[in-house]
Order: structure tokens, then C-alpha cells, then sequence
């Protein structure tokens, strides 16, 4: 059975084949490509042009299907991204017709980029509005983390972080090679940074207390709770939380499933822990982190004091 995805392609209406949708069909993949010249920009879009073309960066997102399946001469681009000044213009295609919005640099909260395997999304949380969730091929991870980056550096804050170059905790060690090369990756990649917080796996149990009854032991050691890593970072006008998601079962496969969380400083409204309980009645702290009317969660084996400290005094404004 075909996806909806892919039934509403095949349902929409083949246009007369020229060398730009030639050139195009013969171009086109499951992935995020960019838009260097006037004549890459998909037909339907044409209209919008000038301002893709003024633009810093400009990417096209294409429709969720195989290249087996794509037509020479149908839209096979659902989406541009657009960097233009210090907006982010989204060009979207409903019905056969393109339809704009903007998203101002000053009213992005928090940009997410999200990868699992072979799926990837971008997602733009605005303040007190609504967002945007982009899917898309993990392959094109690199080209939409330098389309983020330029909404970043458009869109950047005061610069408030006068506090940048002192870790509040030892960076990831060698035995936790996945995150250690995302931390020598964002150390080379941002002029200066703190580490607020890191935590590796940790296998959450029972103490030597007595009260837990003997079943509970027994199930947590067959099928322990562990806390896949994470760690919290500041920079200049963010905060940059990178986690990792559940653990898989196969061991090979993980690294493949992690986020990045940046938290704009002027958005940061509220930082603090909350109890929480999971399964046998385990204990554990979530690190609840609020900006521009969104709620993150980041659930921790410990409390990292000091790292609250700092994100409370960003969120009241002081660096």
C-alpha cells in the first residue's frame, strides 16, 4: 500500500517537460539541495524568486518520495528555506500554488535539529506562535546545519555570555567517544563556549537501602534503566543542549539518534529541577528548561547544581 505521502504526489498534475524540468528530474534525489543560481529554484516557486535569490542561504526540501517514483515535470519540491536578512523565509507548496511566511530572527526561540538513522527534522519553536517542523533525509544533515547556523549568526542575541571559557564540569571522556566528538566538533566550530553540564550513560538502580521489595531489584538488574548521554553548553546567545535519544538494543547503532537544542538567552524564561518516577518505582531529576512558552525536558541521574545556577541567572537576564 502507498503512503499518503506518496499517493498525493502521484495525484498532482504533470506539466509539459522543458530543459529546466529536464534539468531538474535529472538533478533531483531524496534530499535537501541548495539554491546557488536562479535556475535551480523549482517552478512553482518562481514568483518568489528576487527574494530566494537576495538571499544568504536557500535551500529546496522535496517531496517524501523515491527517485524511482519521481515524474519529469511534476513539483518535486514541497519547500524552500530561505536566510534573508535576519528572517527566515518558508515557502510552502499547497494545491500546485506557493505560499509565504517569515519568521523574524528576534522571535525564534529555539532551532532544533533532530536525527534518527535516516530521518532527520528541523524544528523552529517561536515565541507565543507557531513554529515549523521540517522532515527530511538525514543525508542532508551537514547542508541544514549550516542553513541553522546562518539563522543563528542573522538572528544573534547581545552576546551576553561575559562568563564563556569556564567548564563547570570536566568535558566527555575518551571512553565516551560519541559525545567527546561532538564536543571537540562544537569547540572547533564556536570561538568560545562553557560546559555547564555533561552526563554520560548511567544505569539508574536501588541503593543498599532496605524497603524495596525483592522483585523490584531483580526486574532493575535484569532490565535497567539507563539515561542515554547528554550535555548542556553555552554560548555566546544560546544555550546548546545535545542529548542523545533511548538507547538502542543494538549497540553498533547507537549515535544514531541525538538532538540539538539551541536555547536563545533573551528567550530563557525559567530553569528548575523537578522528582520524577519511572518504572519500579525509580527516582530520578528532570531538568526543566522553558523559553519563549516552550517546555523542554532533560531527565538526569543527578543534579548539576551549578549548571542551574548559571541557566536561573541567564533566564532573570544576568550574564
Amino acid at each position: 500500500m502507498m503512503s499518503n505521502a506518496k499517493t498525493a504526489y502521484l495525484a498532482m498534475a504533470v506539466r509539459p517537460v522543458g530543459e529546466r524540468e529536464k534539468d531538474e528530474y535529472d538533478r533531483f534525489g531524496p534530499w535537501v539541495m541548495r539554491i546557488a543560481s536562479p535556475v535551480e529554484l523549482p517552478p512553482a516557486f518562481d514568483r518568489f524568486g528576487p527574494e530566494v535569490a537576495s538571499a544568504s542561504i536557500a535551500v529546496k526540501i522535496p517531496f517524501p518520495v523515491d527517485r524511482r517514483d519521481a515524474l519529469a515535470g511534476s513539483d518535486l519540491y514541497e519547500r524552500v528555506l530561505a536566510v534573508r536578512e535576519a528572517s527566515l523565509l518558508v515557502f510552502d507548496l499547497e494545491g500546485g500554488e506557493a505560499r509565504r511566511r517569515e519568521f523574524h530572527g528576534e522571535g525564534i526561540a529555539i532551532l532544533a535539529l533532530f536525527r534518527e538513522i535516516l530521518e532527520a527534522r528541523l524544528i523552529v519553536q517561536v515565541a507565543g506562535g507557531e513554529g515549523l517542523v521540517v522532515h527530511y533525509n538525514a543525508v542532508s544533515m551537514p547542508l541544514m546545519q549550516e542553513l541553522v547556523d546562518e539563522i543563528r549568526r542573522r538572528a544573534g542575541g547581545k552576546g551576553r555570555g561575559t562568563a564563556l571559557g569556564h567548564d563547570l564540569c570536566p568535558p566527555p571522556a575518551a571512553e565516551n567517544t560519541f559525545f567527546r566528538n561532538l564536543y571537540q566538533d562544537q569547540s572547533a566550530r564556536e570561538p568560545v563556549m562553557s560546559l555547564l553540564a555533561f552526563q554520560p550513560d548511567t544505569r539508574l538502580g536501588f541503593g543498599n537501602g532496605s524497603g524495596v521489595p525483592a522483585r523490584f531489584r531483580a526486574l532493575a538488574a535484569i532490565r535497567p534503566l539507563v539515561f542515554p548521554s547528554s550535555m548542556i553548553l553555552e554560548l555566546p546567545d544560546e544555550i546548546l543542549v545535545i542529548r542523545e535519544g533511548e538507547r538502542p538494543r543494538v549497540r553498533s547503532k547507537r549515535g544514531y539518534r541525538y538532538e540539538h537544542l539551541w536555547i536563545r538567552n533573551d528567550r530563557l524564561e525559567e530553569a528548575r529541577f523537578e522528582a520524577r518516577q519511572a518504572r519500579l518505582a525509580l527516582s530520578y531529576s528532570a531538568l526543566l528548561i522553558r523559553a519563549g512558552g516552550h517546555l523542554h525536558e532533560l531527565a538526569l541521574a543527578t543534579q548539576p547544581a551549578a549548571a542551574l545556577d548559571r541557566l536561573v541567572a541567564l533566564s532573570k537576564g544576568r550574564a
